[in-house]
Formats: C-alpha cells, sequence, structure tokens
C-alpha cells in the first residue's frame, strides 16, 4: 500500500519548522501554526476551530488536512464540529513559533473518537541533527480496533507496538531505504511498504496515518510539510543524488522565464525538472536559442508543469496528463523504469517536496 509515503509515511515528516528565521517571528509575535486533519473513517466532515478562530475554510472530509494556519499562542480551546454528530472539545497549548497538527481519529462507531495534538516541531527538534541533514517521519496510529504496529527501517525495527492514539518519530536520511510498517502480531501483514527512494530535501516532515477501520478497511495517509519559506528554488538549489544530478540549469531558466515567483505562488502543481545533464545533452544551438528568447524558453518550461500534485513512485501502465501549454505528457511505466513522453526517464518523484506542489526529476529536457 504505498500510497502516499507516509503522505502517506509518512507524510514523513512533519517539519524542521522551528528552525526557520519565518518560526523566530512568528515566536516574537506570539504566534504558532497549528493544521487540522480528519482520519476518522465515519465522520463524513468536520469543522474545526481554535478559540473563535476557523482552521477549516471547509468542512474537512475523511483524511483531509488543512495547511498549518497562524494562531495565538498559548493555552485555547480545540473545537472538532462533526457536521453529523457530536461537538468535542479540548483544552490546548501551543508554543509560540512552533508548528502543531490537531488531528481526529477513531470512529463514532464504538466511541473511540479522540483528538490527538501532535507536536510537530518539538519531535522534530528531539532527533534533528545538524551534523546530519534529514528529513522526518511522524507516524500516527489513528483505527480503534487495530493490533499495536511496528516501523521497520532496513531490515532493523525502529518503533515496536504502536498502539493506537500513539506517534513516534523517525529520522530518515537522504539515502535509499527499505521502509515497512507491520502488524506487531503479524509481520506478514504490510500495512505500507517502500523500497530504495530517496528522501528528497533536508527538513521535510511526512506524518503518516493508519486510517480506517480494522480489519475491513485500512488506509496509510497523511500529510507533508516544510520550514514555511520553503520554495521549489530552494529544493532544486539543495537537491544532489549520488549520481551527482543538480538542477542549477533549470534553477536559471525559471528566473528567466519569471517562472521561479509563478510556482511560488501558484496553485497546486507537478514539475517535471530537467537535470543539469539533461540541459547539457541539448544541441548547444538548441539550448543558446531557448535562453536567448525568454518567451520560447518559458513555452518549453510550461509544457514541463502540470497543474495538479501527484507523485510516481511504482508506476505501472499508461497515463497521459496534460500540461500548462496544453500538450498532453504521457507516463509510461512497468514498475521499474517510468518514461515521460517516450524519451525522458524518471530520476525520482515518490514524495510531495514543497508545500503547494511535487517535483519529479527527469533526465531529458521534453522538447515538443
Amino acid at each position: 500500500m504505498n500510497r502516499y509515503w507516509l503522505a502517506g509515511l509518512m507524510m514523513v515528516l512533519l517539519s524542521g519548522v522551528l528552525f526557520s528565521t519565518n518560526g523566530q517571528a512568528q515566536e516574537a509575535a506570539g504566534m504558532a501554526r497549528v493544521r487540522a486533519a480528519n482520519y476518522a473513517i465515519d465522520v463524513s466532515a468536520v469543522v474545526v476551530m481554535v478559540g473563535d478562530q476557523a482552521l477549516t475554510e471547509t468542512a474537512l472530509a475523511f483524511t483531509a488536512a488543512t495547511a498549518h494556519t497562524d494562531v495565538r499562542a498559548g493555552t485555547n480551546t480545540l473545537t472538532f464540529d462533526l457536521v453529523d454528530g457530536d461537538i468535542i472539545t479540548t483544552e490546548a497549548t501551543f508554543q509560540a513559533g512552533y508548528d502543531y497538527t490537531a488531528a481526529l481519529i477513531g470512529q463514532m462507531a464504538d466511541d473511540s473518537l479522540q483528538v490527538v495534538l501532535i507536536p510537530e516541531s518539538e519531535l522534530v527538534g528531539g532527533v534533528r541533527d545538524a551534523e546530519n541533514p534529514a528529513s522526518y517521519a511522524v507516524l500516527l496510529h489513528g483505527i480503534s480496533d487495530a493490533p499495536p504496529v511496528d516501523f521497520i527501517l532496513d531490515g532493523a525495527v525502529q518503533y515496536q507496538g504502536l498502539a493506537f492514539g500513539d506517534y513516534a518519530v523517525f529520522s530518515i536520511s537522504q539515502a535509499p531505504h527499505d521502509i515497512l510498517v507491520t502488524f506487531s502480531d503479524d509481520p506478514t501483514q504490510v500495512l505500507f511498504e517502500n523500497s530504495g527512494e530517496t528522501p528528497p530535501a533536508n527538513d521535510l516532515l511526512l506524518l503518516t496515518v493508519m486510517a480506517g477501520d480494522y480489519p475491513d478497511s485500512l488506509d496509510v495517509t497523511g500529510a507533508v510539510s516544510r520550514l514555511p519559506d520553503r520554495t521549489v528554488i530552494d529544493f532544486l538549489r539543495t537537491y544532489q543524488d549520488e549520481q551527482g544530478n543538480t538542477f542549477e540549469t533549470l534553477i536559471e531558466a525559471l528566473r528567466v522565464t519569471g517562472l521561479d515567483e509563478t510556482l511560488v505562488q501558484a496553485a497546486p502543481f507537478t514539475l517535471f525538472a530537467p537535470t543539469d545533464a539533461a540541459f547539457a545533452a541539448l544541441p548547444t544551438q538548441t539550448r543558446d536559442l531557448l535562453f536567448a528568447y525568454p518567451d520560447a524558453l518559458r513555452a518549453v518550461l510550461s509544457g514541463h508543469i502540470v497543474d495538479e500534485v501527484f507523485t510516481l513512485r511504482a508506476f505501472s501502465g499508461e497515463l497521459m496528463v496534460t500540461a500548462r501549454d496544453g500538450s498532453g505528457v504521457t507516463l509510461l511505466g512497468d514498475g521499474d523504469t517510468l518514461l515521460i513522453n517516450d524519451q525522458a526517464a524518471v530520476l525520482f518523484g515518490g514524495f510531495p517536496v514543497v508545500t503547494n506542489g511535487n517535483v519529479i526529476g527527469v533526465d531529458r529536457v521534453l522538447i515538443p
């Protein structure tokens, strides 16, 4: 069930958010950041308030989560108004400059509904090592009638017996890993499996939640977050894998065309990102002409942007999506290799990497 790498583990990682200058500004202003999530399978919709401030613009459906919202630090009343049920209230204390997730878990059916307040910044701060950059996965057990689970990283049990209502954080280094979430009493029952992918950049927080009921409906879902001021350009600038792939040429291309600012403000998007080697593989004359004529370069780059967020892992089959320039982008995979438009191989793409979108690395520039 490789569904949302814990944005699914993850929604690895809730987040090194407290380490940003933005976080320092929030602390000075006496503000914290809170998001709400509905992981209760039989709660069709819920409205969430902190005091008299709404965290939800619309009622949250099952598995939905909001973005973080600035709220007043200190002790506040959290209210979960179930559209088809009761109102749940609890007191919560928020520390200035810190991030939190307030998650509704359990079920109305067995009277197990509860609100879990996850102190993201505190959790990440407890495992963060400045000398060894990493991302972070928070695993939350949200199924009231399911057995405890184990979190296994590269064959070693990192956490054993995570029970309903409990959560734990794990540091995930920037390297390929084999990740399993299994039932403690039966390791053959795998809730989540992810093999060989590399977390994309530092201080990504993947919140992974077990949601549903047992044994009929089991799911792993979640939400992703990161430093509040981290943009797609920040990700591209810091990315470098074991093969030495980098994106300096793409960064310059986005700057020249103004797309760097557009993507920061844009609605959710996926960017097929050609590496420096991909640009270098273009004929010299083609590359020089594109950078000499920003409108032409912008048109080409628009064929690399899809106005929706999706991830690619062990994808099999064929899928067509529409790029921003109106062209069709064809994805063809056999579970091991994945091609874009039958020409560019996907290098990575299993993790949402910025707040408003995802980056999928490719080894060719998609020329119409």
